[in-house]
């Protein structure tokens, strides 16, 4: 198992199970996701 993660950006969990840092670092905390949908997905009614 290769971790390519800095270890200076590695942090402990909670007992919550999140980063104790969660809150401190705006991409793990309010961070934005983009889905591509395949052809597939676009032209079956499942979505609409």
């Amino acid at each position: 198992f290769s971790d390519e993660t800095p270890r200076d950006y590695h942090c402990n969990l909670g007992p919550d199970g999140r980063r104790r840092d969660a809150d401190e670092k705006p991409e793990l905390s309010r961070g934005t996701v983009e889905f591509v949908a395949t052809k597939e997905f676009m032209v079956s009614r499942i979505h609409v």
